[in-house]
């Protein structure tokens, strides 16, 4: 029987229960016991990493290994001649029959035939045999129903089959059998992956918001870590957006095949989950049809929560980036920003420009940039402790279950006992502040005549965008959004997982509205305003050489000579401080600088 195998690699380190378990069961079966167990999970969770450490182990002495191939699901009995083809000649003598042969028939007793045919080739010589079948989700339906029908005529063979599947797919023809889930990693599991994986210490913070980004997807953290630099891994620099996911992700979540309709319908599901009514006027502007909308949900991209639509998976968005084209990325966003509002409150909804807050008395305000707030007219009812959290988690998210409430509030808690705390943080917080945040079944959510600063700066930076994207003037709303920008999301929770990627994003925006400042002004001639707003986006991203070059660019265009070569300087020095080259267009921009000049 083998022994097990060395566990080096950490996606197969964090699966060592379930590697146990399958070595079990195929060695209970293998003598005798016959029977079939399916191993069940998302793309990238480490299915077939999972089947090939069990096959590697050598837990049984004859192996037949089938993998569903997704270009041949529509070629009747495809699975099943491959299949055939590797049982050729196995010891003694097995004949596959006729009726293999005959598979793509439409005549149901002919595949049960089929199927009884298989398990009398695999148990013929009575030595025990596992067969091995990876992604039968994507094995032809034939085939598919063949090797399912198998699989329940196992009892009493020396026969163990085991098969991975989809959460989806074609796995309701294996309904009734014994099963493994393989869930999200634990927390110290994911730590140990992404540090092995970097080869270099990664910073908690950024440790944190790669799992809330990756959905704690083994493949996920595999393909991003691998692809960050040590300086974003150490929390010097940014992570980029989108995530560089890389191809393995887009085959995992099968991003390549889907057809550009499909792809609208999901990337427009992901830019406005947080505004899940402006889907519907979203795929009309983009002229996307239900159909793809259901075709995205059959392809198990796109799900039906309480909200309305949401992406089965956080990987999805950036793979669906890396899918599409920049213009259609473009698309979207202009479609989302003149239609749905993504993050817009319902009192915000339909401002053409952007304009000053309600007057104060009218409503109550919630600020979430700088220092947390909630005023009513010239009232501070800020709640404190567990009260202000609640409020905090629930109008940044706009609507948040209680059971995420209740996890962030009391992680090691039991479920019953946080949602009873949970009622009583929700009536402090009611009577500090009135009704902020209103209980909709099992969702909170932000009352419909709060404000919130957060919600109403991403309004503007929308306008912005959709302004700049379509070659329209776009400095008022971008200067509206940098006023808005008061500080950091949240500086006081800087440490809290769920605030991570709402800062980072924050701030990529507010850099974002800099540089349409910036090219305002530069299309204005007004070389200092630039540079000087150039500057501030180099204080707030000062490992982004993008920002030294055009500084040092116009200065040189200028003739300002000097101040272009400690530019360069202050750039060399960001640089060597990631261990990094500076690049080709800023050492011609300061040989220019630095170099002799005409007479």
């Amino acid at each position: 029987m083998g022994t097990e195998p060395e566990l080096g690699a950490p996606t197969l380190a964090c699966r060592r229960e379930e590697l146990a378990r399958l070595q079990h069961f195929v060695r209970r079966a293998a003598a005798g016991d016959g029977a079939a167990i399916t191993v069940v999970g998302a793309p990238g969770s480490g299915r077939t990493t999972l089947l090939d450490a069990l096959v590697a182990s050598g837990v049984c002495s004859y192996l037949l290994r089938l993998d569903g191939i997704r270009s041949e699901a529509g070629v009747p009995g495809a699975g099943l001649s491959r299949l055939r083809a590797d049982m050729a000649g196995p010891p003694g003598g097995w004949d596959c029959g006729p009726e293999l042969a005959s598979s793509d028939s439409g005549d149901e007793v002919a595949r049960l035939r089929c199927a009884e045919s298989l398990v009398e080739c695999w148990s013929a010589d009575g030595q025990p045999c596992l067969v091995a079948v990876d992604d039968f989700h994507h094995l032809d339906y034939v085939s598919a129903e063949v090797l399912a029908l198998a699989a329940r005529r196992l009892h009493g063979r020396p026969v163990a089959m085991v098969v991975t599947a989809s959460e989806d797919g074609r796995r309701g023809l294996l309904e009734g059998l014994e099963q493994i889930t393989l869930g999200p990693l634990p927390s110290s599991a994911v730590y140990a992956l992404l540090q092995s994986t970097a080869g270099s210490r990664v910073a908690p913070a950024v440790a944190n918001q790669l799992i809330n980004l990756t959905g704690a997807n083994p493949l996920g953290i595999v393909e991003v870590v691998s692809r960050l630099t040590p300086a974003v891994l150490a929390g010097v620099a940014p992570i980029p957006d989108p995530l560089p996911v890389g191809e393995r992700v887009t085959t995992a979540f099968d991003l390549a095949q889907i057809d550009d309709s499909t792809g609208l319908a999901t990337l427009a599901v992901a830019m406005t989950e947080r505004d899940p009514d402006a889907l519907s006027s979203v795929l009309g502007t983009l002229g996307v049809g239900d159909e793809a909308l259901d075709e995205a949900n059959h392809r198990g991209l796109v799900r039906n929560g309480i909200g309305g639509a949401q992406l089965a998976h956080p990987l999805i968005g950036p793979a669906l980036q890396y899918r599409l084209t920049p213009s259609q990325h473009r698309q979207v966003k202009i479609a989302v920003a003149s239609n749905g509002q993504a993050a817009v409150p319902s009192h915000a909804r339909g401002q053409g420009v952007p304009g000053p807050s309600p007057a104060p008395g009218s409503t109550t305000e919630v600020r979430l940039l700088g220092d947390f707030a909630v005023l009513r007219g010239e009232s501070d009812c800020t709640p404190r402790g567990s009260a202000g959290l609640l409020v905090k988690m629930v109008c940044a998210l706009e609507k948040v279950s209680l059971d995420q409430v209740g996890e962030e509030l009391w992680p090691n808690g039991e479920p019953g006992e946080a949602r009873r705390r949970l009622r009583n943080v929700l009536s402090r917080a009611r009577a500090a502040c009135g009704e902020v945040v209103l209980r909709d079944g099992e969702m909170l959510q932000i009352s419909p005549d709060v404000v919130v600063d957060v919600l109403e700066l991403e309004t503007v930076v929308n306008q912005a965008a959709a302004e700049f994207a379509a070659g329209r003037p776009a400095a008022s709303f971008a200067q509206r959004a940098i006023e808005l920008y008061r500080g950091e999301f949240l500086p006081a929770d800087r440490y809290a997982g769920w605030t991570t990627v709402i800062r980072e994003r924050l701030l990529r925006r507010h850099i974002d509205m800099l540089q349409i400042l910036v090219a305002a002004a530069v299309d204005a001639d007004d070389v200092r305003e630039a540079v000087r707003l150039l500057e501030q986006s180099i204080e707030l991203d000062r490992y982004n050489e993008a920002h030294y070059d055009l500084a040092a660019r116009l200065l040189v265009e200028r003739g300002w000579l000097s101040k272009a070569v400690l530019m360069v300087r202050r750039a060399r020095s960001a640089m060597d401080e990631l261990g990094l080259a500076l690049s080709p267009s800023l050492v011609s921009l300061a040989a220019r600088a630095e170099g002799p000049q005409p007479r």
